[in-house]
């Protein structure tokens, strides 16, 4: 399926998500900081990155606006905490920036799943498939 690059500075939720991934048949990558996120996709291209915003070193946000200048064709969600504070939502803000979806934490894997799918162009679990007998 899809390499996926997974950005977040919470190893135990890089791990779980790296568990889900791959039992969802992709290919799947984890970095702790945007920094780090920029030096893998330098290495290995990604059809999906996953990020936070709120991190160390290069911060999620600047890591979207980075990613949209050298890898323009990556699908970008990003992922967040830090909720609405004083009429600023960073999730719209990463959009904003490039995002193309956005999830608050905590979220259910599921639901980030289905994110991962939408932005790959794949039907949603349960969805006919276009030219499935019995199913148009």
């Amino acid at each position: 399926m899809a390499r996926i690059l997974i950005v977040d500075d919470e190893p135990a939720l890089r791990e779980s998500l790296v568990v889900a991934l791959h039992k969802a048949g992709h290919g799947v990558t984890s970095v702790g900081d945007g920094q780090a996120a920029l030096e893998a996709a330098e290495k290995l291209p990604f059809e999906v990155v996953i990020t936070d915003l709120i991190m160390p070193n290069v911060d999620g946000l600047e890591a979207i606006k980075r990613f949209r200048k050298t890898s323009e064709h990556v699908r970008i969600i990003a992922m967040s905490g830090g909720g609405r504070t004083r009429q600023f939502d960073v999730l719209d803000y990463a959009r904003q920036f490039g995002a193309d979806e956005a999830i608050a934490k905590p979220f259910r894997i599921a639901e980030l799943l289905g994110l991962v799918r939408k932005v790959l162009g794949e039907p949603a679990l349960g969805e006919p498939v276009h030219g499935d007998p019995g199913k148009d």
